[in-house]
């Protein structure tokens, strides 16, 4: 089973100036499954346990345990095929020719930036930087500190216990594309 693909979230700030990554309304999630070469049961059943939160003004903790039984079949037809072709341009992409890209980072107190390098920059708009911290490090709100040519220039607050942290995983996502 692979990981779970995740579309790119919306950001909002909410009351307290605290940056949220979620979505609204709806969302899809995306796992490639690979069945075993022979199924020995029809129908198959697939279950997961789901974890999410509900937030407006407050958060709501939701959970559920999720079953689904589908019919096995000795062709290939997939479905929902709109569906899932709208979810996956949700999804994160590589930039089109990632060996030109580059990544950079320094840090200077408490902001750590990230510098992006390629000829590719320039035909993405709106770029944003996902932090994912790890351990006890706390991201604040990633801005754009400087864009020129084929570079730009995350800074990203942070508050840490380790005085050397250096880097930070995350995603680096456009909203539009030229």
């Amino acid at each position: 089973m692979d990981e779970i693909d995740w579309p790119i979230p919306l950001k909002t700030i909410d009351p307290g100036d605290i940056q949220t990554y979620g979505y609204q309304d709806e969302v899809l999630l995306i796992q490639e499954i690979t069945p075993p070469s022979k199924i020995d049961n029809s129908p198959v059943k697939l279950s997961a346990q789901a974890d999410w939160l509900v937030c407006e003004r407050i958060c709501i903790p939701g959970s559920a345990n999720l079953e689904l039984e589908l019919p096995t079949s000795t062709t290939a037809e997939p479905k929902n095929t709109d569906l899932f072709a709208r979810y996956r341009r949700l999804l994160p992409q590589k930039f089109p020719d990632e060996k030109n890209a580059t990544q950079n980072w320094s840090r200077t107190g408490n902001d750590l930036h990230l510098k992006v390098t390629s000829d590719q920059i320039a035909n993405y708009q709106n770029l944003d930087f996902f932090p994912v911290p790890q351990g006890n490090t706390v991201a604040g709100h990633p801005n754009v500190e400087l864009r020129k040519g084929s570079e730009v220039t995350f800074e990203i607050p942070i508050e840490s216990p380790d005085k050397n942290l250096s880097a930070m995983p995350g995603l680096v996502g456009s909203s539009s594309f030229r």
